[in-house]
């Protein structure tokens, strides 16, 4: 019984490990990739190149999250839906991250991307609004100036890095499962050998 405890409080440790230490590493990759876009290279159309390498980032550390977790639990079949929700802790903590990076890139380092990004908003604002009324496009175009922020910016760049990495973690999640498969396929082959 109290080994079974402790084999328990084991898993759970190495779960929440998992999810901070590589929930910190896909947060650090995705602020290199922020400091790049903004800092470098410094313009709205920094090309493909961007997502390309948030989607890697979100696929490879929650993988790696996800085998990090099987080697903590001493190598236990972990299900597909608890790979997939450990993957999605990990993007969170990265998206945390990634946005508070961001922010800090858009208001200190580099504030004319923000003004760029403002620029661009309000010119995709004026088009919608101007299909309304006088009035209540002006209204609706008030409210839009007086919400719009850096910290809301950035927040809304965090949930999408969330939504963004649901793609990602359904694929690892298979991937993580289909992995064990070959490990202990592996292992058993070596004990296999060793024992003739």
């Amino acid at each position: 019984m109290q080994s079974e405890n402790l084999r328990a409080g084991t898993r759970q440790r190495g779960y929440w490990e998992a999810v901070l230490n590589w929930g910190l590493y896909l947060g650090a990759a995705l602020a290199l990739v922020v400091i790049i876009q903004v800092g470098i290279v410094g313009t709205l159309r920094a090309g493909v190149w961007v997502g390309l390498a948030q989607w890697f980032a979100l696929f490879v550390m929650a993988y790696r999250g996800m085998i990090a977790y099987q080697k903590a639990s001493g190598g236990i079949r972990v299900g597909y839906w608890k790979n997939f929700g450990l993957g999605m802790l990990i993007s969170a903590l990265g998206a945390v991250v990634y946005a508070c990076v961001f922010w800090i890139m858009i208001v200190y380092v580099h504030p004319q991307y923000y003004t760029d990004m403002r620029n661009v908003m309000d010119e995709v604002m004026l088009k919608k609004v101007s299909t309304l009324e006088e009035e209540q496009g002006e209204l609706v175009y008030s409210m839009y100036k007086e919400v719009v922020s850096p910290l809301l910016i950035a927040f809304s760049m965090m949930i999408g890095m969330v939504i963004n990495s649901i793609f990602s973690n359904l694929v690892a999640a298979l991937w993580g499962k289909q992995s064990y498969r070959l490990r202990q396929s592996i292992q058993d082959n070596q004990r296999d050998e060793e024992e003739n």
